[in-house]
């Protein structure tokens, strides 16, 4: 029947579309076969017979042999051609069916298409008054190909087989019921909807039926005679005429990407003609006791959206400046108004800069709003929906009740609205997962999900589209980019704002009240969303200003500052929750564990006290741009080392002191915890000795673990992202950065960084933590005086430095008796002789000086005390022959190295060397 309906206008369509079809694959070739080359093998050798018979040679028989190898290798060679054939037409042939299965399916859709538009052309099918298209279903193709050659039985042919009976059936053709009797079995909303639909239709009876009293009743000769719809669900229903049976499909879910057909037909649309280009949400606006929310008017009247009997969650597409945002306040606004704030929260999520839902955030309602400018805080937030969900769960659960509808007055329905869910998903991708595992389980938990992005189609995963069956979509560039309707939308293309077309929508029948007296399932409508106002809001803030308030389904964020005694109590605080140590066992209550700061668990409703592990973390680096509080932390973690028994040590940043502190901490056996400042600092003014000071470092630090003690040194962000520092501290306290690349460079996730967080704010083990602020700063760092030293009396000295004047006039200034020389070759009988002088001799000379009196040098340091006074590391390196790092001195103060026979170079301060300087 439907052939004859649409043959005249659909046969000269088809010719066209079926030249599209490419050829049927070939099956693939065999190769051909090589025979023995029995001719080519026998002549070669009665040759060679023949001619070692002549020539009287059997070394002539030997070529004889060569006739059976080459034959030989010709078969392998020939086998080898014929497997890499056999591959060959393989791929292509897999190709080939690759392609064609590819042009059955955009041929199948264009004649679809192409169907369609003919089935609804009352100009080109004249007896389109007759029928009525319901949906689609499979039919034999007008492109149906042919293939002439017999096929085998093997797997390619079988392949080729079922590729051609595809092509023969189109399963998206539209089916056309003839108007007259309709009987509509079945029971609920889907059934419902189908006869008021059709109910509305000219020249069509509607008889319904339930199901139950389909199988125990007898049907009418009238029902008998004409169309019998058996309604198995929203998308699919079974139509019997006659003795035929056909499976229909109403409307295609989104996994399928196909057209929503129902409803498609002229006499079921809704038209747009008749729409205002303005409605205002006052005009629509009425007291509900439901959640079935005015969101505009078609041309029958208002439409709704209901979330809770209809949804539960729902998608909204278009252009920018095409009205999504105006429905998302007509949404939120509405939802407000059905339902006290104990009954119903709002969560506003928009990351377009917050200018959407202006003025709605001040109702009662709204648990909380998120937008792109804070970027650490919307993560919070989003994550916290997680935890919110377990939370439900377990209320359910404790009531025995499995649906927010059984217990309403246990917990609200939380509507999440999301404007440029795109660009949410783009700064956080980590939450995709969390979105489907809401849109999953939100219905029966009361959370409803509102997803508003440019191109559902492409930003909307399956997984979370599968669970929207509300879907609108505003103006578009392209018919294709309705697609996620069920249907191209041409007519959407250029439309003003406002004006969208929806699927899963209610049209209500107004009364003077303006309340709903019938609500009918709609399969497809045009509507011009309503625009709401301030006063629309004030109107509505004012209704409930006097209600509960319910508290947020979340945590507030963590405070600007903590100090020790809010961290400690946290388990007595109802508010955030107990601790439960997790895996990582970082409690602070372990003594080798140190507390660090308060830790917020957005994904477990709670806070926590976080802690510093240094057996099983390693060493800690605390890391941030200046004033991000990395004095301020190590200080805290100096006042823990200290509670759990440490002894804090604070190496200077100065090189001569710093290296003092860590040439002794290689040898204590003390439990101390070593605390840096800006180590990267340290490490840059000392130029030269930087490998000589990490190399003491890496000493220091493994004798201070050796005995149970613990490291912590503070680097700017640029320092830790080298490896000549980060290498050495394997965990990192990630404070404050200057730029959100370096946040993410040092191991943030995406989309956290914070610029106006404050001192003490960062990232520990994967958790937002605000570290403890300590009432006294970091303790002064470590200063370890050099042993003082000057010359015995009536001594004599030997001293290597730069300005021999300089120091000549200092000893002559200290102790006149001093006989100073540069006659260093005399040093040779001083060392050596026993007897004591009666002027005490003081030997100066420059490095070069000295390493041209060698064997003076020599002579001198197997006896007496050699002192390098202001002179290059090098220099001195090489004039005592050493390559081992020397410590650093403080020539300001007066340090000198000490040379002693049998010892190595020692730091000693000559306090009379510091004064002649100061007063010079």
């Amino acid at each position: 029947m439907r052939r004859r309906v649409l043959e005249a206008a659909f046969t000269g369509c088809c010719a066209e579309v079926m030249s599209r079809l490419p050829p049927a694959p070939t099956p693939p070739r065999p190769p051909a076969r090589t025979p023995f080359p029995l001719i080519a093998v026998i002549a070669p050798v009665v040759g060679a017979v023949a001619i070692g018979a002549i020539m009287r040679s059997p070394f002539v028989l030997v070529f004889a042999i060569l006739s059976p190898l080459i034959a030989l290798a010709t078969m392998i060679d020939g086998r080898r051609q014929a497997r890499v054939h056999r591959r060959a037409e393989a791929a292509r042939f897999d190709r080939e069916c690759l392609a064609f299965d590819a042009a059955i399916t955009a041929v199948h859709r264009e004649e679809a298409a192409l169907a369609l538009s003919a089935a609804l052309d009352t100009r080109a099918v004249s007896d389109r008054s007759a029928s009525v298209v319901v949906g689609t279903a499979p039919d034999r193709s007008a492109v149906a190909s042919d293939i002439s050659m017999p096929l085998d039985d093997d797997a390619p042919a079988e392949r080729l087989r079922a590729l051609l009976a595809r092509a023969a059936v189109n399963p998206e053709l539209p089916a056309l019921v003839p108007k007259g009797a309709v009987t509509v079995v079945g029971r609920g909303l889907a059934a419902d909807a189908v006869a008021r639909r059709w109910g509305s239709v000219g020249g069509v009876v509607v008889h319904r039926r339930g199901a139950h009293d389909a199988a125990t009743t007898t049907m009418s000769p009238d029902e008998q005679a004409g169309t019998v719809m058996v309604v198995q669900s929203a998308t699919r229903m079974s139509v019997r005429q006659h003795d035929r049976v056909v499976d229909v499909r109403t409307r295609y879910d989104s996994a399928d990407g196909a057209a929503d057909d129902v409803g498609a037909g002229s006499d079921e649309r809704r038209g747009t003609d008749e729409l205002a280009t303005h409605v205002s949400w006052a005009s629509i606006a009425g007291e509900y006791e439901h959640f079935a929310v005015p969101v505009g008017r078609d041309a029958h009247g208002v439409v709704a959206i209901d979330l809770v009997d209809g949804g539960p969650h729902a998608i909204i597409g278009g252009t920018t400046g095409s009205g999504k945002s105006e429905l998302l306040r007509s949404l939120a606004l509405g939802w407000a108004a059905a339902a006290s704030p104990m009954r119903a929260q709002l969560l506003f999520v928009d990351f377009k800069g917050g200018a959407t839902f202006t003025g709605l955030t001040e109702l009662p309602h709204c648990a909380g709003v998120v937008t792109d400018l804070d970027g650490a805080g919307a993560l919070r937030v989003l994550q916290s929906l997680g935890a919110e969900v377990r939370r439900r769960e377990r209320l359910l659960a404790d009531h025995g009740a499995r649906d927010v509808r059984e217990c309403p007055d246990v917990m609200p329905r939380l509507l999440v609205l999301i404007d440029e869910y795109a660009a949410m998903l783009e700064s956080h991708p980590e939450l995709a997962p969390l979105i489907a595992d809401l849109a999953a389980r939100g219905r029966s938990l009361g959370v409803h999900l509102v997803v508003c992005t440019q191109s559902p189609s492409t930003a909307v995963r399956d997984a979370v589209a599968a669970n929207c069956p509300v879907r609108v979509s505003f103006r578009v560039t392209e018919p294709s980019a309705a697609g996620f309707l069920g249907r191209a939308a041409p007519e959407l293309i250029g439309v003003g704002p406002g004006r969208a077309l929806a699927v899963g929508v209610l049209t209500q029948v107004e009364t003077e009240r303006r309340q709903p007296t019938q609500a009918s399932a709609v399969g497809l409508c045009t509507l011009q969303v309503a625009v709401v106002t301030s006063a629309d809001i004030d109107q509505v803030r004012e209704r409930w200003s006097t209600a509960h308030r319910p508290p947020a389904p979340w945590l507030p964020p963590l405070p600007r500052a903590v100090d020790r005694s809010m961290v400690e109590h946290v388990n007595d605080d109802p508010e955030v929750g107990t601790t439960v140590d997790d895996e990582r066992d970082n409690s602070p209550d372990r003594g080798d564990v140190l507390l660090l700061g308060l830790g917020d668990r957005p994904d477990e409703q709670r806070r926590s006290r976080e802690g510093w592990n240094p057996h099983r973390d390693g060493p800690l680096a605390v890391v941030g741009a200046p004033r991000s509080g990395k004095s301020s932390a190590l200080a805290a973690i100096a006042r823990s080392g200290r509670d759990g028994g440490f002894t804090p040590v604070v190496v200077s940043g100065e090189l001569p002191d710093a290296w003092a502190s860590l040439d002794a901490l290689r040898d204590s056996t003390e439990r101390v915890v070593l605390l840096m400042d800006d180590l990267d600092l340290l490490v840059a003014r000392s130029r030269d000795a930087a490998s000589d000071l990490l190399d003491l470092w890496d000493e220091a630090v493994m004798a201070v673990l050796d005995s149970g003690g613990a490291v912590a040194a503070s680097l700017s962000p640029a320092a830790a992202t080298r490896g000549a520092l980060a290498t050495r501290l394997s965990s990192t306290l990630l404070l404050r950065t200057a730029d959100a690349e370096q946040h993410v460079l040092l191991g943030g996730a995406r989309g956290t960084y914070d610029r106006d967080a404050p001192p003490g704010r960062g990232w520990w083990a994967g958790r937002l933590v605000q570290v403890v602020r300590e009432r006294e700063p970091l303790e002064a760092p470590q200063q370890l005086v050099p042993a003082p030293w000057h010359p015995a009396p009536s001594t004599d000295i030997a001293i290597v430095c730069r300005h021999t004047d300089r120091v000549a006039a200092m000893l002559h200034a200290e102790d006149p008796q001093y006989d100073i020389t540069t006659d260093l070759m005399s040093a040779v009988s001083s060392a050596t002789s026993d007897m004591v002088a009666l002027q005490p001799r003081a030997f100066l000379g420059t490095p070069a000086a000295w390493h041209s009196a060698w064997s003076s040098l020599q002579a001198w340091r197997a006896r007496s005390e050699l002192v390098i006074a202001d002179v290059p590391p090098v220099d001195a390196r090489l004039l005592l022959g050493t390559r081992g790092a020397l410590p650093p001195l403080d020539v300001s103060r007066g340090d000198v190295w000490l040379v002693s026979p049998g010892e190595g170079p020692r730091r000693r301060r000559w306090a009379a060397l510091a004064r002649h300087d100061n007063a010079g």
